[in-house]
């Protein structure tokens, strides 16, 4: 996914339902879970540089580790 897809993503949820833009902002975590799905919060958003350059990196507010 590109930032592009990610702000089309946005704009196209915005435009059917407005009042959406105050919500907060999560990642998905895989899992089994019981009501509603698993996430953590983003705590920061920002494009790279150096050797991050290319990439748009979120900030989990919680360490996500490899398993």
């Amino acid at each position: 996914m590109t930032l592009q897809n990610i702000y089309d993503s946005i704009g196209s949820q915005l435009k059917i339902c407005p009042r959406k833009g105050n919500d907060t902002v999560c990642i998905e975590i895989r899992g089994s879970g019981f009501g509603g799905t698993n996430a953590v919060y983003v705590k920061d958003a920002y494009c790279g540089i150096d050797w991050d350059d290319k990439k748009f990196i979120i900030v989990p507010e919680v360490e996500l580790t490899n398993s």
